[in-house]
């Protein structure tokens, strides 16, 4: 079952704007409440659209037109495709647009910006001169000392993908994999900022570090071609 926020509710037009109702405001036919996909898409796409627009200001990007609407259709198919599965099977879905955009939280826009922030990192070693990939001879002859808790803890995360991506098909409760998607996005995002890779002297520490990189992007891909998920080159 899907319903709509108050706030999305009042956007859309079925609750007054000035109105004080807080309550979800669920789909009804016989009242003449619902909302079609496409319409729904339609106004993602211009919210997102804005929202690529004002994150390029910030971070001084450039975006030609035609790229801006390729990552306007990219980001709202996100937003509706994760909104709608990462809630149980037994729950109301309450949508809202605010929630569903955003690129901090539990979102399709936050899985993209993960991955793309992990490519991006391959593409400025690349650039710097130095490895920007490990492979798995190499990487296992790292010292085993040099993988910290939290490094571990990511690869172990990773590790389950297959077994939740058997659950969620044989119980058909996709919100499993959303939920892994989410886990191992906010692992690499803390270990991104705790454990810099570029910036590492220390030839070693930085192969353990792009070793762990690089599993959390090939699961995060993974993870989001099941959920069909697009991934934009840059955000």
């Amino acid at each position: 079952m899907v319903a709509l926020s108050p706030a999305t509710s009042r956007q859309l037009g079925f609750l007054d704007a000035e109105g004080g109702e807080d309550k979800v405001l669920e789909m009804s036919g016989r009242k003449g409440i619902g909302v079609k996909a496409d319409d729904l898409l339609d106004q993602l796409e211009v919210r997102a659209r804005a929202e690529a627009q004002e994150r390029a200001r910030a971070r001084n990007l450039e975006f030609g037109e035609e790229e801006l609407e390729r990552l306007a259709k990219q980001i709202a198919n996100a937003a509706l495709r994760f909104f709608m599965i990462k809630a149980t099977n037994n729950r109301v879905i309450a949508f809202d647009f605010d929630e569903a955009l955003s690129f901090q939280g539990d979102s399709g826009p936050y899985l993209q910006y993960s991955i793309v922030r992990g490519r991006r990192v391959h593409t400025r070693l690349a650039e710097a001169g130095l490895p920007d990939r490990i492979g798995a001879a190499e990487a296992a002859a790292l010292p085993a000392e040099l993988w910290s808790d939290d490094l571990w803890s990511l690869v172990v995360e990773a590790a389950q993908t297959g077994e939740v991506a058997e659950k969620a098909s044989e119980s058909l409760e996709l919100s499993l994999l959303a939920r892994q998607a989410l886990q191992t996005a906010q692992a690499f995002n803390t270990l991104y900022n705790s454990q810099p890779i570029l910036k590492e002297p220390d030839p070693q520490l930085r192969g353990v570090r792009l070793t762990m990189l690089q599993i959390a992007c090939r699961t995060l891909e993974a993870l989001a071609g099941l959920l069909g998920i697009p991934i934009p080159e840059r955000m």
